[in-house]
């Protein structure tokens, strides 16, 4: 996690719906919140972690710190595993968690 910012969203069922929209404000809106993408399927994380960053700057007009702003969005995002039916798995992603 990044050692800039205060706060940490750990955000579940972010691929789509609901989750999304709650991953894609967070990202947009508070610059000093680590959001966690607790998912089942590593792939759809990162397609979904694409597609918000997209939708971040779709409207914006293109400047030179474009690219940089992008990366900085990227870096407080992150995946963590979780299929919230499998208790192991609930257990490991909070141990995870405390850790960082």
């Amino acid at each position: 996690m990044s050692t800039t910012t205060s706060r940490v969203a750990v955000i579940t069922g972010c691929n789509s719906g609901l989750g999304y929209g709650i991953l894609l404000r967070v990202a947009r809106d508070f610059p000093d919140t680590h959001v966690v993408m607790a998912c089942r399927n590593e792939d759809k994380a990162q397609t979904a972690k694409e597609s918000v960053i997209k939708d971040i700057f779709k409207n914006r007009p293109v400047s030179v710190n474009s690219k940089a702003e992008k990366q900085l969005i990227s870096d407080r995002i992150s995946f963590l595993p979780l299929d919230l039916s499998d208790p192991v798995s609930v257990y490991k992603a909070a141990d995870t968690l405390r850790k960082r």
